[in-house]
């Protein structure tokens, strides 16, 4: 009986030397790896000078020139005018439908039967 229980405690002891050494091993590979990442979180990066130039902010120029021309300008010229025709919706009163004309055209269908522009 002394020697079964000699026994059993020099399996215990040896299972739990088994599950010492896997924990000492662990606790060296977790040093290991914060130490690794240690030295590579104080490597640092290069960026290039031609980036770090086109991250600068952007100052745009404007042409005060053209705000002058159209600060300066008060009407259009028929020929400027000709360029962006105008159009108008007309209501066609039998029919009670939409048409859409040029506003040359309501002018002169107006000024034909002798209607006043609205």
């Amino acid at each position: 009986m002394i020697g079964n229980s000699t026994l059993d405690q020099l399996k215990k002891l040896q299972k739990n030397r088994i599950y010492l050494a896997m924990f000492v091993f662990l606790v060296m590979i977790s040093i290991v790896w914060v130490m690794f990442s240690i030295t590579l979180s104080n490597v640092r990066e290069q960026v290039d000078p031609k980036i770090i130039n086109l991250s600068k902010m952007f100052a745009p120029v404007i042409n005060q020139d053209v705000f002058e021309v159209i600060s300066e300008k008060n009407s259009y010229s028929e020929e400027e005018l000709k360029l962006f025709p105008i159009y108008k919706i007309i209501f066609d009163g039998d029919l009670k439908r939409e048409k859409v004309v040029p506003i040359d055209a309501y002018l002169k269908l107006a000024s034909q039967s002798g209607l006043t522009q609205p």
